[in-house]
């Protein structure tokens, strides 16, 4: 009997295989969840910037400063805006701390199939 053949190979070979898939899903979740981050803040960061040119446009379009009124509803939406970054930052810490805590079970269970499949085949190597 081969070792490919070996039904108990096979099973640890399958949970090595399925427990690797299970870790990289996890990291991928990680790093998917950290490019929507960065795409947010840069979204968030333009609009910032796209309330700073509103007024200046409103100055260029009177020729004279904003009035009160639309200074302040200007910087009512870039304060509204870094709240939403700040929500953003702390949305991030929440979703990657929890695939983060997953992380070193999923790790444990890809090494110990790993390791047993390994041992496995050595034994087999050694075998008749």
């Amino acid at each position: 009997m081969s070792l490919d053949s070996d039904p108990v190979t096979a099973i640890i070979s399958d949970k090595r295989h399925t427990s690797r898939f299970g870790l990289d899903d996890l990291i991928g979740q990680i790093r998917s969840r950290q490019q929507i981050y960065d795409l947010n803040i840069q979204e968030l960061d333009e609009s910032i910037c796209a309330a700073h040119n509103t007024v200046f446009r409103q100055e260029a379009d009177q020729g004279a400063p904003a009035n009160e009124r639309q200074q302040y509803a200007a910087e009512k939406r870039i304060q509204e805006i870094y709240e939403q970054k700040r929500t953003e930052r702390i949305n991030l810490w929440r979703d990657a701390s929890r695939l983060r805590l997953e992380l070193p079970e999923a790790a444990q269970r890809y090494l110990t199939a790993h390791r047993k499949v390994s041992a496995l085949e050595s034994s087999w190597g050694d075998g008749p």
